[in-house]
């Protein structure tokens, strides 16, 4: 590893000008030059690479590549699938699209990955949560507002998953990245909606009451919205696998909803968020008696792909027709404007844990990958009895003595 101070002639306008050379020898032998302006940039570049180069964690291509490139190749990853698995779910895939789009790429993009240190990446972090630190009439970019602390962990999120490709791949030698986190302290922390027993009553009401319409078509989309949250609110299924359910996974006579596919934002059926999702939920007397009135509404033609909550045409119902014109209408008849579709699945949840259900069948019924999610979202709703665990520790010391 040599530094070696360079001058030359200019060309144009005289004088004379300077620049630090770094020439070295990668870990294949191969001789290599890097050029600085200053000598204490050329210095750190020399004790960085000696470094990655005893350890065996240089990477070449880190010094040509940009970020940009890199979440090319990144994104063509995702939609062929990574190591034999599939594709990932269009909706994750659009959300890290949306972060590199409108964020990522036109801060740091043309950055080279060799670029891309922990105080750069820290900055990036900081100007997610209080805006980038450049005039207004600087650029497109001056327009970017700070970002809510969930959003900005989406971003942060999606560029750490593209630099993790990048290393997989051998583009970048170390993970600078690991320690970059925007963390959910208690204060920012804010707690899901759990409508109670009256509101989700409410909804079910007008619900059963806005079924009957002069015309057909209408008609049939509101007894679609009836059925579809009564499943939702005595089910707890996200609506992505309600809006994929086959009546061949509605067993009457078990009193079950076996759980198999679930249902992207563009309407494509695969399989559902996680292994665990895979599950058998129970099937109330209450909710199969809709559901058998229910089907008994959809024309035959319809019935064709043997969806549940199918459109008059048989498809997959689109989430934004569902949204839009099922669920809105729906909320504001109810009185409930600001109401979510997602927290019907939040109060089957608080619904079992009132009932008495262990943290176990809360998370199965609601099909989490770990019961560690299932205390982040509803801890705060278990019990404590501190008069048995009193006496529970009363027990094991007796037992000692």
């Amino acid at each position: 590893m040599r530094i070696s101070k360079r001058t030359w002639q200019r060309p144009v306008g005289g004088g004379r000008g300077t620049a630090w050379e770094v020439t070295y020898k990668d870990a294949g032998g191969t001789r290599r030059r890097r050029q600085f302006d200053r000598r204490n940039e050329a210095e750190a570049f020399s004790r960085r690479v000696s470094s990655e180069i005893y350890h065996g964690e240089h990477a070449v291509a880190a010094e040509r590549t940009t970020l940009r490139e890199a979440a090319r190749v990144w994104l063509d990853t995702l939609r062929v699938g990574r190591d034999g698995e599939g594709p990932i779910a269009t909706a994750t895939r659009i959300q890290y699209e949306w972060a590199l789009k409108s964020y990522i790429l036109p801060r740091i993009g043309d950055l080279r990955l060799s670029a891309l240190t922990r105080p750069v990446l820290l900055g990036f972090r900081d100007s997610l949560l209080t805006g980038p630190r450049v005039r207004p009439e600087s650029g497109a970019d001056a327009g970017h507002r700070p970002l809510a602390r969930g959003s900005a962990r989406r971003v942060l999120k999606a560029l750490k998953a593209c630099l993790n490709e990048a290393r997989r791949r051998g583009l970048v030698a170390t993970d600078t990245w690991r320690d970059v986190s925007i963390k959910e302290g208690a204060r920012h922390r804010v707690r899901v909606e759990m409508p109670d027993l009256a509101a989700v009553r409410s909804l079910l009401t007008v619900a059963a009451a806005r079924r009957e319409h002069a015309d057909p078509h209408t008609a049939f989309a509101r007894h679609r919205t009836y059925a579809l949250v009564a499943a939702a609110a005595m089910t707890g299924l996200r609506q992505g696998e309600l809006r994929a359910l086959t009546w061949r996974c509605v067993q009457f006579k078990r009193q079950l909803i076996r759980v198999e596919c679930a249902a992207d934002v563009m309407g494509i059926i695969s399989s559902p968020k996680s292994a665990r999702s895979r599950r058998e939920v129970e099937l109330p007397p209450e909710l199969t008696r809709i559901l058998k009135e229910w089907k008994l509404v959809i024309p035959g033609s319809a019935l064709v792909r043997d969806l549940v909550f199918p459109r008059v045409d048989g498809g997959v119902l689109d989430k934004s027709n569902l949204f839009h014109r099922g669920w809105v209408p729906l909320r504001q008849e109810a009185g409930l404007p600001s109401l979510r579709f997602h927290a019907l699945r939040h109060y089957y949840a608080s619904s079992m844990i009132a009932d008495g259900a262990t943290p176990r069948e809360v998370m199965d019924a609601m099909g989490h990958s770990s019961v560690q999610i299932t205390f982040d979202v509803y801890g705060h709703l278990f019990p404590e009895d501190r008069q048995n665990r009193s006496a529970r520790a009363s027990r094991l010391a007796r037992s000692l003595l």
